[in-house]
């Protein structure tokens, strides 16, 4: 016999001397018990998101508030930093507006001509970009070049996509994909 059944067997009458619990009322006592818990747990709970709710209110109520009273400034263009660079920006948009006018740009089928709108896309997201950064560094050189180069690689696009169409025209050839 090994010693834990040995220990049993000495104390074999201690053991048998546990008394009967009622189970239902032993139920009743736990449930009443949890139910204390709950209740307190819950309590906590519901002030918590009611402390939260109110943070909330109090942040959306700012935000309208303050944001309301802040005026976002107009985006700045070149012409507003000096006359020479208005003349500038004059004669590139004059150009550039003259050029789509010839092209009938509205009327050419953007599918067969995917490449072409997808760059000049591109350019206008960032002239869009340079321009929001204007009312931060003013006439910085970097960004006007860059703003300018925007400029003048448009031209060049619809240059490129004039002459295309120019040899469509004269040879009698369909679309051909441009490369860009």
């Amino acid at each position: 016999m090994n010693e834990f059944e040995r220990q049993i067997q000495q104390r074999r009458s201690e053991l048998d001397r546990v008394e009967d619990v009622p189970v239902p009322k032993l139920w009743t006592g736990i449930e009443e018990q949890m139910a204390g818990q709950k209740s307190g747990a819950r309590e906590r709970k519901y002030q918590r998101w009611l402390l939260a709710a109110s943070v909330l209110v109090v942040v959306s109520l700012g935000i309208a508030f303050f944001g309301q009273q802040s005026s976002v400034p107009a985006p700045m263009v070149m012409s507003d930093l000096s006359p020479e660079l208005a003349k500038q920006e004059a004669a590139f948009l004059r150009t550039i507006a003259q050029k789509e006018a010839a092209l009938k740009l509205n009327e050419l089928d953007r599918a067969a001509y995917a490449p072409f709108f997808e760059e000049i896309s591109l350019l206008d997201s960032f002239k869009t970009e340079s321009q929001k950064e204007l009312p931060n560094y003013g006439a910085n050189d970097r960004l006007l070049s860059t703003i300018i180069r925007y400029y003048e690689l448009k031209i060049l696009l619809l240059e490129q996509l004039e002459n295309d169409l120019a040899k469509q025209q004269y040879y009698g050839t369909p679309y051909q994909a441009l490369e860009i």
